[in-house]
């Protein structure tokens, strides 16, 4: 299931981050140096920025972040 993620969704948006992280293999950019939740909520309450997670089986198996 697809999901653009809103500011109740912080730990989707970890998840997102943490697979970034996996991905890239930027663990310390994507996985380690996380925005603390205020940040991040504000981040997600943009109408400009999107963020996009996939998840299957409970497990995060994309992500998509975009700017308008």
């Amino acid at each position: 299931m697809v999901s653009r993620l809103g500011v109740a969704d912080i730990s989707a948006a970890r998840a997102g981050l943490d697979l970034f992280g996996a991905v890239f293999d930027e663990q310390a950019t994507y996985a380690r140096n996380q925005p603390d939740d205020a940040w991040l909520r504000g981040l997600l309450a943009r109408d400009d920025f999107i963020f996009l997670t996939a998840r299957e089986a409970g497990a995060t198996v994309g992500a998509l972040t975009a700017y308008v």
